[in-house]
C-alpha cells in the first residue's frame, strides 16, 4: 500500500514537472527585442520619453541602429532631423537608446515621422525592432488649440551693435476664437535684454484668421557668441507654442559656402578580427558654434564621427572612427559619406568621403577605372556629363548614389534597382550642373558617385571646377568610366 501511495505521489510530481518544463521557454528559443516603448513624440525642441530601454526576451542580441525617413511624405529629400545614440549596442545588459531632435530648421512646416530600426547583426535571427518617432514643425503639441509659426525656429546672424527684426505669421487649428498673449525667455547672453517680441496683428485668431509677431534680436554690447532664447505664445485655450530663437553675434550673415577639410577623402584600412579599429582626426573651417552632421550611404554601418552617426560638432576638430561592425564586412573597399551643415545657416555645408579598405581591398569582382572624374564649366555655363559603364563578376542589384553639398551632381540610369547578371553591363549618365539651385560661384566643388552591385560598393571622387574657363563653346564634355570584373 505504501509503495502504491509513493508511486502515485511521485507520478503526480512527475506530471507537475513535465507541465512546467513544457510551459518554460527553451534555452534555444529565438530572442526578440523588448523595447520600453515603440513610439516617441517630439515637440518644440525636445523628445520627451526619448530614452528607450533596449532589452531581449531571451539571449543577448548585438544590433545596429538606423533611422528611416522614407515614410515621411512631408520630407521628400529625407533630410536627417533626428539624433539617435548610440548607433549600435547589445542587450547584454540592457542598453538605453537616446532619441533627440537634431537640426530641423529646413524642414517644411507640418507633421513628420521617422522610424528607428534596430537590426540584429549577430546572426541570432531576431526580428527587427522599430520605434516610430513623430514630430510637428512650426506648431505646438496638438489639440484643438494648436498654434503654428511660419518661421520656426528663428535663427539670425547679427553684427555687434546692430539689431535684426523677424516677422512670423501665427495660425491655429482651433475653430473657436483664441486670445493670444506673448512673452520671451532668454537662456543665454543674460547680461542684456537682447530678445523681445510683440504682436503686430490682431490679438485673437481662429482657424480662418491669422496674426503676426515681430521678433527683435539686438546685439548691442554683445561680443561674438551664440545667444539662445524662446518666444512663447500662449492661447486662451489649448497648448502654448514655444519658438526657439538663436542669434549668432557676428555670424555669417546668411551667406553660402563650403566646408574644407584637412583631408578629403579620408582613406583608412582594417584587417578583419584584428581589433585595431582606425581613428583619424580631421580639422575643418567651422567658424560658428555648432555644425550638424550625419553619416549617409554607408553600407554596413561601420563609420562614426565622434562615436556617433549623427549629431553636432562644437569647434573645428572631430574624429573619424571605424567601429566593430567593420568585422562583418567582406574583403573589399567600402565608402561612406558624411554630410555637414551649419546649424545657423543651411547654405554653409560640405561632404566628407571616407574610404575603408578591408583585408587589402580586393573587392571580389567590382573594379573602377579611372579612379576619379573631373569636370569644368564657366560660371553660368552648360551642364557637363559623363557615361559610366558598370558590371560585376558576381552580379546583384545595382544602386548608384551621387553626393554633392550643393546638389550639382546627379545621374540617370534605367538599370538602377534592377538585378544584374554576372558580368552584365549597365549604363549610367553622370551630370555636373553649374546652376543646380541657383548659380554656383567660381571655385572647386567635390563630390562622389558611389556604385553598388550586390554587396560590393566603391566610390569615384568627382571634381567640378566652375569658373576655370570650362568649355567655351558650351558643348557637353563627356567622360567615360568603366567598371568591369577582375580578371
Amino acid at each position: 500500500m505504501d509503495a502504491a501511495k509513493t508511486l502515485r505521489k511521485n507520478s503526480a510530481l512527475f506530471h507537475v514537472l513535465l507541465i512546467a518544463l513544457c510551459l518554460a521557454a527553451p534555452a534555444w528559443a529565438q530572442p526578440a527585442f523588448r523595447l520600453s516603448t515603440t513610439s516617441v513624440t517630439c515637440a518644440g525642441t525636445s523628445c520627451p520619453g526619448g530614452d528607450v530601454t533596449v532589452d531581449s526576451t531571451g539571449g543577448t542580441i548585438i544590433y545596429n541602429v538606423n533611422v528611416d525617413y522614407s515614410g515621411d511624405a512631408n520630407n521628400p529629400s529625407q533630410f536627417h532631423w533626428l539624433n539617435v545614440n548610440p548607433s549600435s549596442g547589445t542587450t547584454g545588459p540592457a542598453n538605453v537608446l537616446q532619441i533627440s531632435l537634431g537640426n530641423f530648421s529646413i524642414l517644411p512646416q507640418g507633421n513628420h515621422s521617422a522610424v528607428v530600426r534596430l537590426d540584429a547583426t549577430d546572426g541570432s535571427g531576431a526580428a527587427e525592432g522599430t520605434i516610430t518617432v513623430s514630430f510637428t514643425t512650426g506648431g505646438s503639441s496638438g489639440g484643438n488649440g494648436s498654434l503654428f509659426s511660419s518661421i520656426n525656429p528663428i535663427v539670425q546672424n547679427v553684427a555687434t551693435g546692430n539689431s535684426s527684426q523677424v516677422t512670423t505669421t501665427i495660425t491655429t487649428t482651433s475653430a473657436a476664437n483664441l486670445a493670444l498673449s506673448i512673452s520671451t525667455q532668454q537662456t543665454s547672453c543674460n547680461t542684456t535684454q537682447w530678445l523681445t517680441a510683440a504682436l503686430t496683428g490682431v490679438g485673437t485668431i481662429n482657424s480662418s484668421t491669422s496674426t503676426t509677431v515681430q521678433v527683435t534680436l539686438n546685439a548691442t554690447n554683445l561680443a561674438t557668441q551664440s545667444c539662445t532664447g524662446t518666444v512663447i505664445l500662449t492661447p486662451s485655450a489649448g497648448t502654448a507654442l514655444n519658438v526657439p530663437v538663436t542669434m549668432n553675434v557676428n555670424g555669417s550673415g546668411g551667406s553660402s559656402g563650403s566646408y574644407t577639410f584637412s583631408q578629403n577623402p579620408v582613406n583608412l584600412s582594417y584587417n578583419s578580427g584584428s581589433g585595431a579599429f582606425p581613428v583619424q582626426t580631421i580639422t575643418f573651417n567651422n567658424s560658428t558654434n555648432q555644425t550638424n552632421f550625419f553619416v549617409s550611404n554607408c553600407v554596413g554601418g561601420w563609420l562614426a564621427i565622434n562615436g556617433l552617426t549623427s549629431g553636432s560638432i562644437f569647434g573645428n576638430t572631430f574624429t573619424v572612427q571605424v567601429g566593430s561592425l567593420a568585422n562583418q564586412l567582406s574583403t573589399g573597399t567600402f565608402t561612406c559619406t558624411v554630410q555637414f551643415t551649419d546649424f545657423a545657416n543651411a547654405n554653409v555645408n560640405g561632404v566628407l568621403t571616407v574610404n575603408l579598405q578591408v583585408n587589402g581591398g580586393s573587392n571580389n569582382g567590382l573594379t573602377i577605372n579611372p579612379t576619379s572624374l573631373s569636370f569644368s564649366a564657366p560660371v553660368g555655363g552648360t551642364q557637363q556629363f559623363g557615361t559610366l559603364v558598370v558590371s560585376s563578376a558576381t552580379g546583384g542589384v545595382l544602386n548608384v548614389v551621387p553626393s554633392s553639398a550643393q546638389g550639382w551632381l546627379t545621374f540617370q540610369s534605367g538599370n538602377v534597382g534592377q538585378t544584374l547578371s554576372p558580368n552584365a553591363q549597365a549604363s549610367i549618365t553622370v551630370y555636373a550642373n553649374p546652376s543646380p539651385n541657383g548659380q554656383l560661384g567660381a571655385g572647386t566643388y567635390n563630390g562622389t558617385v558611389t556604385v553598388q552591385i550586390g554587396s560590393q560598393s566603391q566610390s569615384v571622387p568627382v571634381t567640378f571646377v566652375v569658373g576655370g574657363g570650362g568649355n567655351r563653346f558650351g558643348k557637353h564634355r563627356g567622360f567615360h568610366l568603366f567598371v568591369s570584373p577582375l580578371s
